[in-house]
């Protein structure tokens, strides 16, 4: 019987230490300059702080770096989602043209989506452009037939790279209807 109840003890203090993915643990955060708001999901972390330059934070496997260019191995994915905006007009327009200022070490995913339409949102690609210090110039062409009062832009990156909006800029061709 000893023997016995020593393998279960020492099999559920084993189990207690398997640690899986909750998507739903989220930590929602905001920027102090502008107000906007973001989040992280699957965070398990309870405690952070920053020493000298590097970020600590304190979580079910103990004290843990921040900041490295892969979660446990697998690549980071990022997505930024704009807010709807009718670029000033309550009338229909169309966007021939988008203009990014960007870095990305790889292909950035850009999801157009237009409100009024019943169309699902369209997503292009635009190539990547080396980090560096300043922004380069990307175009995006979105499809001819899109034409909507309000837009949304998201952009994400692809295999886990890293990208810097600076600038999205569109060149708008207004309608006369309104509806």
């Amino acid at each position: 019987q000893t023997e016995t109840h020593a393998q279960l003890t020492s099999t559920a203090v084993a189990f207690e230490t398997i640690l899986h993915k909750e998507p739903c643990a989220v930590a929602w955060v905001m920027n102090t300059e502008t107000a906007a708001p973001s989040w992280y999901s699957n965070w398990q972390f309870s405690d952070m702080v920053q020493v000298g330059d590097k970020i600590l934070a304190v979580g079910p496997e103990g004290l843990v770096v921040l900041g490295a260019e892969t979660d446990a191995g697998e690549t980071i994915d990022a997505v930024v989602q704009y807010g709807v905006t009718d670029f000033g007009s309550e009338h229909r327009k169309r966007v021939p043209e988008f203009v990014f200022g960007y870095t990305a070490e790889t292909p950035m995913a850009v999801e157009v989506e237009t409100y009024g339409q019943g169309y699902p949102p369209y997503e292009y690609q635009i190539s990547a452009q080396r980090l560096s210090e300043q922004p380069n110039n990307g175009r995006l062409t979105p499809g001819k037939g899109l034409n909507a009062r309000y837009w949304r832009i998201a952009v994400r990156n692809t295999d886990g790279g890293a990208f810097a909006v600076d600038s999205i800029t569109a060149t708008v061709a207004e309608s006369t209807r309104r509806l």
